[in-house]
């Protein structure tokens, strides 16, 4: 028995320093809207809000593109801050997964391994965990459909070598065998 009390006191600092950590990134997206916000508002020039506005990522694939095809940076701007209010969402579930599994194991600290709320706060982590995977594949796909029109990707690939380009955006459902 001493052995579970010391395990669950120990994962309990581990989510405890998670939380701190959730927070910390809530944050940081946050202070991240704003400066996106400020910039637009104030049509700021792009150097001051950020960099980086002529290339973009697609799984291992890096690509530049040339001064007069890259997008508007207000465009970026507003993908950007997207991508940042849905991960920022995202943080809503994952805090109250951590709390309820801080709440799960503070029976197991105090030697009480089956107690009544162990099984109301798992059920509420697997309800969490689904809307944890809904927002998270939202993100992706939006943040897929975003750049792709952005960037005109269908132009850009289109070529004498490649005659037609295609976008499958997926979602996920492997959050579902989890909860």
């Amino acid at each position: 028995m001493n052995n579970l009390r010391k395990t669950a006191s120990v994962l309990d600092t581990v989510m405890k320093i998670l939380s701190v950590c959730i927070k910390i990134a809530a944050v940081a997206l946050l202070v991240g809207l704003v400066l996106l916000t400020a910039g637009y508002l104030f049509d700021l020039p792009p150097q001051m809000v950020g960099t980086g506005y002529a290339s973009a990522e697609i799984g291992f694939v890096t690509f530049t593109v040339a001064e007069p095809y890259l997008p508007d940076y207000r465009t970026v701007w507003a993908q950007v801050a997207m991508e940042l209010f849905l991960t920022f969402l995202c943080l809503i579930p994952a805090h109250f997964i951590v709390k309820s599994i801080r709440a799960i194991l503070c029976p197991m600290k105090a030697g009480e391994p089956f107690h009544n709320d162990v099984s109301i706060h798992l059920g509420k982590i697997a309800r969490y965990v689904c809307v944890l995977g809904i927002g998270m594949n939202l993100t992706v796909i939006v943040s897929n459909i975003l750049l792709t029109k952005a960037f005109d990707l269908h132009l850009l690939l289109l070529s004498e070598r490649i005659p037609r380009v295609e976008f499958e955006f997926v979602f996920d459902f492997s959050f579902l065998l989890v909860s």
